[in-house]
């Protein structure tokens, strides 16, 4: 069973993920190569794209894992593609996602509708 989902809705310019269950390394691999090639792709089309990340159903991550993720945003920390909306359902998987996300276009939200207004408000694009 897939523990994540790559979507891309290109009239809204944005990129849904659904993350889900405990990772292992090879999971988190699969993930980063996947994203990586939506990222791609996408950046052909348009520079700028928000990004809406459902992780209520993901669960709090080894300390591996989440240092794997802080490795994939790394180097984006400098790039502004647009906003970065996280879905949470817990206090601790808030704390996770804002130390691995801490970028200034990143929010992390528990209610969904709340997340996609921030996301697709005008003028929520750069450029």
């Amino acid at each position: 069973m897939a523990k994540f989902k790559v979507t891309y809705d290109a009239m809204n310019k944005l990129l849904e993920l659904k993350l889900e269950g405990y990772w292992s390394m090879d999971d988190f691999r699969d993930y980063e190569a996947e994203m990586t090639a939506k990222h791609v792709q996408i950046i052909k089309q348009t520079r700028y794209y928000r990004v809406l990340s459902d992780a209520r159903d993901f669960a709090v991550q080894s300390k591996e894992v989440g240092q794997a993720f802080e490795s994939l945003f790394d180097p984006r920390r400098g790039e502004d593609f647009g906003r970065f909306a996280i879905l949470v359902s817990s206090a601790l998987n808030a704390i996770q996602a804002k130390h691995v996300s801490p970028h200034a276009n990143v929010a992390v939200f528990t209610n969904e509708k709340e997340a996609r207004t921030w996301l697709l408000e005008k003028g929520s694009l750069p450029g």
